[in-house]
């Protein structure tokens, strides 16, 4: 090939490049952009949900040991298990169910138990792997034993 042709050669792979990058790179900005903000939504809307299943737990925790088994904890109780399925919907699948039956544990044993230092210490324990699993510190697979180790301490950080 002579010179003037791997030069016009070259001129033409240059505009098509150019044409493509100019083309595609806003494209590809774009959707990693969107990518971005769904990931910084769906965090926010987890850490909402995390914050109303704790506080739905308080609630229920406090009902318990003031009004236990009339109108009012059941309505308590019934807002405990609404944020406990609204914070699971939106989990990561891999998480999801570890985290649910935790949850579960923590809802039945404030539920139910007799003792209010059992109940207190439930709460504390799902608050604390909660945040622990949300700030990334905790994997969901170990959410289960974190719980049973945290209750175990008596509701405090078992490390």
């Amino acid at each position: 090939m002579d010179p003037t042709t791997a030069a016009l050669v070259g001129a033409a792979i240059g505009a098509g490049a150019s044409i493509i990058a100019g083309t595609l790179g806003p494209w590809v900005k774009d959707a990693i952009e969107r990518r971005a903000r769904a990931r910084s939504e769906l965090r926010s809307l987890t850490r909402n949900e995390i914050l109303s299943v704790i506080a739905a737990l308080s609630a229920l925790h406090g009902v318990r040991i003031t009004r236990p088994r009339d109108e009012v904890y059941v309505e308590h109780h019934t807002a405990a298990a609404v944020a406990i399925t609204r914070l699971v919907l939106v989990l990561p699948e891999r998480d999801r169910s570890e985290l649910q039956k935790m949850l579960g544990f923590a809802l039945d044993t404030i539920s139910s138990s007799e003792s209010r230092p059992v109940m207190r210490v439930a709460l504390q324990s799902a608050a604390w792997v909660l945040e622990e699993w949300f700030r990334g510190s905790l994997r969901g697979s170990a959410v289960g034993d974190a719980f049973a180790r945290t209750l175990e301490a008596g509701g405090r950080d078992p490390a």
